[in-house]
């Protein structure tokens, strides 16, 4: 561009000689033509230098720009740093109530022993100190939020819980009261009631010492004494402690003692998966077969319109034999037991009621006459027993010729325990087919 100046003063000198000169017009055309040539040269090169120094400033305001914006990044990084570097010496000053000891955090070896692989993973990866400073505290924050978790949980059941016992809480007192309403009322009843004879003897505190078919008997005996107000004395009688040590064998081992069979079942239906698997004659019992409960029931008949001890006319005395499974009812004079044996009619006591006790001993047991408590089916049914018949009763109803011969034959029957024969031979013929199988 110097040169393009310098060239236009040449020109400019050169027209002004030449015009002094008297220079012809020729040349001075070929010189005008020239100088504006490189006039406009020049302009061109005038436009791109101001065209370049326009570029020139943008990038400079750009820079510029840059440059505020990373200082002021700077200052805003300079500050974060001073405060972080506060909060540090705030947070290493820092003196808890508890104990660092307490709350801090968990060993390393914990956490290389924990189930967070994710976190164990990065920490591997990584492999600096400070990552596993990091992943170790992401473990403790994800460890307390579970804790926090739970202690809301519980929190919540504590509260449910405590709402139960504070509903529970009201719904007692509000019965309470209501009892003590309801014992008022019955005092009146409790008087009346207290004088009945059904609650004298023994009382009924010990009336869950009977087996259960006393037990059967004196409860229907007692109820009907008090509903329908018949003139009778129920009465508990024997050794309490005897009773107490026989219940405490029988809970010990119940198979070998028992308070009973159900009231509404007979001997036939106790225990039958037992019955079945025994499959040879049935032995008598191991004890005494006339074993008697320590506990009895007495059954005081008195005079129509008389409560009084002395108005007695029969007293009956229940008894149980533990071992055969039977009650039998006997009074205190032999001229009483007649009348027992008269009762109803074909149940003079002398044979048993129950046909599994007549089966015991290979059929040939008997029920010894002699004794003055025999086993009358009227006894087995008010004590809940009732025993499937040996002979339908048209059988019992024969004449006595007829029914003699009917019943020695159910002896033979019993003596020839027919019924295990073909139960043996059905299960070995079942065992040798299925042995050449």
């Amino acid at each position: 561009m110097e040169e393009e100046l310098a060239r236009v003063c040449s020109i400019a000198a050169e027209l002004v000689a030449g015009k002094q000169a008297s220079a012809s017009s020729d040349k001075f055309k070929a010189l005008a033509a020239e100088g504006l040539l490189t006039l406009l040269r020049l302009r061109k090169n005038n436009r791109i230098l101001a065209q370049s120094t326009e570029e020139l400033k943008e990038d400079t305001s750009k820079a510029k720009t840059h440059l505020e914006q990373a200082d002021l990044q700077l200052q805003n990084l300079l500050y974060e740093k001073q405060y972080y570097e506060k909060e540090i010496r705030s947070c290493r000053s820092f003196r808890s109530a508890v104990p660092d000891e307490v709350v801090s955090l968990q060993p390393v070896e914990a956490f290389w022993a924990s189930d967070d692989e994710d976190l164990k993973q990065i920490a591997r990866d990584k492999g600096t100190e400070h990552e596993l400073m990091l992943q170790r505290l992401a473990q403790e924050i994800r460890l307390r939020k579970k804790l926090q978790s739970d202690l809301d949980g519980l929190k919540q059941a504590k509260i449910e819980v405590t709402k139960k016992v504070q509903e529970q809480t009201k719904v007692l007192k509000d019965l309470q009261s209501t009892l003590k309403s309801l014992e008022e009322n019955a005092k009146p009843l409790q008087s009346v009631l207290s004088g009945y004879p059904a609650l004298k003897g023994l009382g009924r505190g010990h009336a869950d010492l009977l087996p259960l078919p006393l037990y059967v008997l004196y409860s229907q005996l007692a109820a009907a004494k008090d509903a329908l107000n018949l003139p009778v004395s129920v009465t508990i009688h024997g050794q309490v402690e005897e009773a107490e040590a026989f219940a405490r064998q029988t809970l010990a081992d119940p198979d070998d003692q028992t308070t009973g069979a159900a009231a509404t079942q007979s001997a036939d239906d106790v225990q039958p998966s037992r019955k079945r698997q025994r499959l040879s004659p049935i032995p008598a019992p191991k004890n005494d077969a006339y074993k008697v409960h320590p506990l009895t029931v007495q059954l005081d008949v008195l005079k129509e319109q008389s409560s009084k001890p002395s108005d007695v006319m029969i007293s009956v005395k229940f008894q149980y034999l533990v071992n055969i499974k039977l009650v039998t009812a006997q009074c205190d004079s032999a001229a009483d037991n007649q009348l027992l044996a008269a009762l109803f009619p074909s149940d003079d006591g002398s044979r048993v009621p129950s046909e599994a006790v007549a089966q015991m001993e290979s059929g040939t047991f008997r029920f010894d006459v002699s004794r003055p408590a025999k086993p009358y089916r009227w006894c087995q049914h008010l004590a809940g027993l009732d025993f499937v018949p040996a002979l339908p009763l048209a059988t019992q109803l024969q004449n006595g010729s007829e029914q003699a011969l009917v019943l020695d034959g159910l002896d033979t029957y019993r003596k020839q325990q027919r019924v295990v024969t073909v139960v043996s031979r059905l299960r070995a013929v079942k065992e040798a087919n299925a042995a050449l199988k």
